[in-house]
């Protein structure tokens, strides 16, 4: 178990964050688009219900409400689409903290050697690590002991210093560390940071000039 340096983690948790941050960011850079795709549902509506002879204001008005409509519709689905996304990821998280807790966890705890650890001072717990790991994988639950004492003290020495002797205990002690700065939240909580970040429903004039500025559509509603 001799101790690795200059390597770079391998993280799940980030991996997960990554996914659905990505799919998210999708969704919302989407919404930019919203009123262009709000004009082609309008354009649907009057090329497939309105016959060329009615005028043009009432064409402008099937359009401008047919767009607000569809517009709210397209809106409402993003919200629903980003909200499953981030519940998604909670869910992952907390599968890949119950992930890492196992890997930390020793096969057999011994409770005079948690409460014998328990007393040894930081350096204390260092020098003991130190000791028995030259015993390789005969020492993991003891290491792991040591270990789960010192995260329970917050010594972050120790806990750098005994996860680094194995791959898998810190890549386990990093996903802890980034789905603890992850907390669950509600879906209103959710919901109301994506209002705050996605683009406003558009209204219908606003509908009605990108139509008027997209060629496949201007013809429709003059």
């Amino acid at each position: 178990m001799a101790e690795v340096q200059n390597r770079e983690v391998e993280s799940k948790a980030m991996e997960v964050k990554e996914h659905f941050g990505a799919e998210r960011a999708c969704i919302l850079v989407d919404l930019f688009n919203l009123t262009a795709h709000a004009a082609n549902r309008a354009a649907e509506v009057v090329r497939n219900t309105l016959s060329n002879n009615v005028n043009r204001d009432v064409k402008q008005s099937v359009f401008m409400q047919e767009g607000e409509a569809a517009a709210r519709d397209l809106r409402e689905n993003a919200k629903v689409r980003y909200v499953e996304s981030e519940l998604e990821e909670q869910a992952a998280l907390e599968e890949v903290e119950r992930e890492a807790r196992e890997v930390l966890t020793p096969s057999v705890i011994d409770a005079a050697a948690v409460i014998s650890a328990s007393a040894l001072s930081e350096e204390q717990l260092l020098t003991a690590a130190d000791s028995v790991a030259p015993a390789g994988d005969a020492a993991a639950d003891t290491l792991l002991t040591l270990l789960s004492v010192a995260m329970e003290r917050d010594l972050d020495m120790v806990v750098h210093h005994i996860s680094a002797m194995n791959p898998e205990w810190e890549r386990a002690i990093l996903d802890l560390s980034i789905c603890a700065e992850n907390p669950s939240v509600d879906e209103d909580d959710i919901e109301a940071r994506f209002e705050t970040l996605a683009k406003d429903t558009p209204d219908g004039p606003a509908i009605l000039t990108a139509g008027q500025n997209d060629l496949n559509i201007a013809n429709l509603i003059r």
